[in-house]
């Protein structure tokens, strides 16, 4: 039974080049998913299209992501030349998706991407406590990875909310890891 996490997705547009995330093939460490040894331990793993969306955001249909689909900000405007961060509902879009958090404790975020250039590489993870994280700003394009939120979370017992909001169009995300394994790092697709 997959459980869920309120994760409000946030992105405000311009161009990502903060490099404050782990991706996938840098710094890797072995995937060692053990059993949790204590009740506070838990690995979470959301599927981020059955977020809550709203403009730019959209689900999308493809071979090699999870269950099939995953949620996307497409190109907006005739090319990336074009100024995204023009259109309203780059300021406005937001995608919510829930989890229930199973202890009080320290999280690290992990999220499955698809970064489509130098401009198109990064999000905006909003906190239930207001603050943002920049989500990205690695150069792996073109193909699906791991980042890292930049820092760790503290995260209470029950229902959480988090939110992104549109930074970049030309991105997409397929799965969110929740976890309190801080030697965990995620290798391809993951399953719970």
């Amino acid at each position: 039974m997959r459980k869920i996490l309120l994760l409000s997705m946030l992105l405000v547009t311009g161009c990502g080049n903060e490099s404050n995330t782990t991706s996938g093939g840098k710094n890797s460490i072995p995937n060692n998913k053990t059993a949790a040894a204590q009740s506070k331990d838990y690995h979470l793993v959301l599927e981020a299209e059955a977020a809550v969306i709203g403009a730019p955001f959209k689900v999308a249909e493809e071979k090699g992501v999870s269950g099939g689909n995953y949620l996307r900000i497409p190109i907006i405007g005739k090319d990336q030349k074009t100024k995204a961060w023009k259109d309203p509902s780059m300021k406005t879009g937001r995608a919510e998706l829930a989890a229930e958090i199973p202890a009080n404790g320290e999280a690290r975020v992990w999220f499955r991407t698809y970064w489509g250039g130098t401009c198109s590489n990064s999000a905006k993870l909003v906190l239930p406590s207001g603050a943002q994280q920049t989500i990205g700003g690695d150069e792996t394009y073109k193909v699906w990875h791991w980042v890292r939120a930049p820092r760790s979370l503290t995260l209470k017992k029950g229902s959480q909310t988090f939110s992104i909001r549109p930074r970049e169009d030309n991105i997409g995300i397929d799965q969110i890891i929740v976890t309190t394994d801080k030697e965990f790092v995620p290798q391809g697709i993951e399953s719970e």
